[in-house]
């Protein structure tokens, strides 16, 4: 049955940039496929669910509405220099650390901005930045990527990647194993709630300083839009972080963007990366009402 799709919300790595295989430089969207998306968020909200932090996101999405970060810590909804009301004059909070003037850096600027469990935040944060050195110390093939909260600076997650070494699949069977165990270790030997997030296929082993579920920020992203029920989500997304989404979605493309990443997905629909971007021109074309027939979509 058609299904008229009010919103796309979409996750970044692996999704709009086939970075699963390799670390590309600055993990950019390609062209062809950021261009339908600044042509579809002129038409319907563009949201962006990621576990980067909005350091990292900023410039890279400024079609999207809303950027969800760090798989749904910070909430951001921007609106455009042009259609933003004369009261918001400011991009952020005037005495963050990490403010930053919006002219001639950004389309857009901070109307609406929401953060999830600042006390377990902050009080784990220094346990993260331990853990962080530990995993250093004893598996130095392994790149670290810190994720800082955007308005504080405070360590909220970190991301263990390895993607960079050529033949990963092997490190993942048997490597990773150890560095799970040492990961276990530091978490059992003091009080904390970190959440460790495993993959069965990717290159990564994400840990937050709370538990964090990409569902709750599709819950989250609706309610910032303030989207009724007759209103329809579409979500894309690649790994197994991205179920508790699809899950809350009206429809759900997973993609495929590395042959060696065959994880279930449970969404609705599988489509490889290079049939993205055709994908999303034909939903524009057709005023984003989705037909699987018509899409050509198994």
């Amino acid at each position: 049955m058609p299904l008229r799709i009010s919103v796309i919300i979409s996750d970044y790595d692996g999704t709009l940039c086939p970075t699963a295989s390799l670390k590309g430089l600055n993990n950019q969207i390609p062209p062809d496929l950021e261009k339908v998306l600044w042509d579809i968020s002129a038409k319907i909200p563009v949201c962006i669910l990621s576990t980067k932090d909005f350091g990292f996101l900023r410039k890279k999405v400024q079609f999207a509405k809303v950027v969800s970060c760090i798989m749904g810590l910070e909430i951001f909804e921007l609106a455009t220099l042009d259609s933003r009301s004369a009261n918001v004059d400011i991009d952020l909070v005037p005495n963050s650390k990490n403010y930053l003037s919006a002219k001639g850096k950004f389309s857009n600027v901070i109307s609406q901005y929401r953060l999830s469990g600042v006390n377990k935040l902050v009080k784990n944060s220094v346990l993260l930045k331990k853990l962080s050195d530990k995993i250093e110390k004893e598996f130095q093939d392994i790149s670290i990527e810190p994720k800082f909260n955007y308005v504080d600076g405070i360590l909220a997650a970190i991301s263990l990647d390895y993607r960079q070494i050529q033949k990963w699949e092997h490190y993942k069977t048997n490597i990773e194993p150890y560095v799970l165990n040492s990961i276990q270790q530091f978490v059992l030997s003091l009080p904390n709630d970190l959440f460790v997030q495993t993959y069965s296929d990717h290159p990564f082993i994400d840990i937050y300083s709370m538990h964090l579920d990409k569902g709750q920020a599709i819950d989250a992203i609706s309610l910032m839009l303030n989207l009724s029920k007759v209103q329809k989500v579409l979500y894309l997304g690649d790994s197994e972080n991205d179920n508790p989404a699809f899950q809350k979605a009206d429809l759900s493309i997973g993609i495929r963007s590395d042959e060696r990443v065959k994880t279930k997905l449970d969404s609705d629909y599988l489509i490889q990366f290079n049939e993205l971007t055709p994908f999303l021109q034909k939903l524009y074309a057709e005023d984003f009402v989705f037909n699987r027939m018509s899409q050509n979509i198994q």
